[in-house]
């Protein structure tokens, strides 16, 4: 149409339940119709299906500082092109579809008053083209923006309810291990789990168990047949739903109602051995020594540094601190450790004294403290649920608590070496090492070696000398 105005037609709904984005659908044919009529032409929609005007999460501002936001990156692309010209008018089903947080409302009355663009809605609710205009529009945001306060802490206090008696709290996917009522157990994925269970506690790992599972065709909660990887598994396995465990705001907040599928011990010690092979790093760990020996001169921990392609190097990194004088082959190196590790692990006192340490660790008066503790938040939680005591009162005695269970946590954690256990229980360590992951390789290295490996300075150039490494644990 010759002479229209470039209109940019905004469509959003909150909650798309069936996933099929008929809601913003139905807005784009009447925001279409609304443009006709008008004699804009629509060059450009901008669709946010199932996302809210409303929430907030923290984001970092230009500045460096951090703020709560509406994440809505449609509606700030709209903004974009409005400031520059791209689009020259904007048509929405309804003044609520565009904003329901002031912020976003003044954002959009600054680029339309500087630019002088008008503005529509199917409703007639967008009308920022005059002062009187302007002001209602600020009084239905703030209005939209009170509903959604109120609907958002009644929700919430509707959910923190459910979780103090430990009621299922419904919506979602179906958890793997039970039925769609949330209290029934599918056998078949119980099985699985307890399956999971026992596959971690004896050292396997993650993305193992997730290869085998998909070779078997193993359904996920989905019914996806190739749907297994690492992070799915991990996600079954540590949810504490399975253990009959009521959570809330991701924390244990006491018993569920519905039945548990592997125990809380067993639940335990399966997020103990998970995080005792993560550490506090990363997943994508490739050279098992990085972290694990460190400087004869200065101290620094050395860590893995490519050469080439095939080749890499521990060295003591100077943009971390190091002092950079000291370096040493990778691949010898990595051979070098493991043949001293193995033949550590195989002397009958050694694999005696670590079986001995494992079994005096009081791992069972650890989780009878975590127990008891979760025991005693969930009466705390009840009696201030029914007014026994006041919220301050509730929240300094659930913080002493609470630390008391993370402190035991972090007990049974380091009280367990999973990958140590795994190769001096295995038929063939070496073939069993072979076969481990560089972070559980790590891991039973830390086990093994807790003074680390010292790399003292070379004395001839150009030829690797396997004698400059220094394992205090074994001289």
């Amino acid at each position: 149409m010759v002479g229209s105005k470039r209109a940019g037609s905004y469509v959003r709904i909150s909650d798309d339940r069936a996933g099929d984005a008929a809601g913003v659908g139905r807005q784009e044919r009447d925001c279409a119709e609304l443009a006709e009529r008008r004699g804009w032409q629509i060059i450009e929609t901008y669709i946010e299906n199932d996302t809210s005007a409303f929430k907030r999460r923290k984001v970092q501002l230009p500045d460096g500082s951090t703020a709560l936001r509406v994440d809505r990156p449609a509606f700030r692309r709209m903004l974009h092109d409005l400031a520059n010209g791209n689009i020259e008018a904007v048509v929405a089903y309804d003044l609520d579809r565009v904003a329901r947080d002031p912020r976003d409302l003044e954002d959009l009355i600054d680029v339309v008053e500087a630019k002088h663009l008008p503005t529509a809605a199917v409703t007639g609710s967008l009308d920022l083209s005059t002062d009187s205009g302007i002001t209602i529009a600020r009084i239905n945001v703030a209005i939209a923006n009170k509903s959604s306060r109120d609907t958002a802490r009644r929700v919430a206090r509707k959910h923190l309810e459910l979780a103090e008696n430990g009621r299922v709290g419904g919506g979602g996917i179906r958890s793997y291990g039970y039925e769609r009522d949330g209290l029934t157990i599918n056998e078949a994925e119980a099985a699985v789990l307890r399956e999971i269970r026992d596959r971690i506690l004896a050292g396997d790992s993650l993305t193992g168990i997730a290869r085998d599972l998909t070779d078997r065709r193993v359904p996920t909660v989905q019914g996806s047949t190739r749907g297994w990887h690492s992070r799915s598994v991990h996600s079954v396995i540590t949810k504490a739903r399975i253990a009959g465990l009521r959570t809330h705001k991701g924390e244990v907040v006491g018993s569920a109602v519905w039945p548990a599928i592997i125990t809380s011990d067993e639940w335990a010690d399966v997020k103990a051995a998970l995080d005792q092979r993560a550490g506090n790093q990363g997943n994508t760990l490739r050279h098992w020594l990085s972290h694990i020996m460190t400087c004869g001169l200065c101290g620094h921990e050395l860590t893995a540094h490519y050469v080439t392609a095939t080749r890499h190097r521990y060295w003591c990194n100077h943009a971390t601190g190091g002092c950079a004088k000291i370096g040493i082959d990778g691949n010898r190196t990595e051979l070098v450790v493991e043949n001293v590790l193995l033949n550590y692990l195989g002397r009958p006192d050694i694999a005696s004294q670590l079986a001995t340490a494992t079994a005096q660790t009081d791992t069972a008066q650890l989780r009878a403290a975590i127990a008891g503790d979760q025991a005693q938040l969930e009466e705390l939680a009840g009696m201030w649920a029914a007014r026994k005591i006041a919220t301050a009162e509730y929240l300094v005695a659930r913080n002493a608590i609470k630390a008391r269970v993370d402190v035991a946590a972090k007990q049974l954690r380091a009280a367990a070496p999973v990958n140590l256990r795994r190769l001096l229980a295995a038929a063939d360590p070496a073939a069993e090492w072979r076969i481990m992951h560089p972070r559980e390789r790590q891991n039973a290295m830390r086990d093994a070696f807790p003074a680390g490996i010292v790399v003292t300075p070379a004395t001839r150039r150009n030829v690797y000398q396997p004698e400059r490494l220094r394992f205090p644990d074994v001289d």
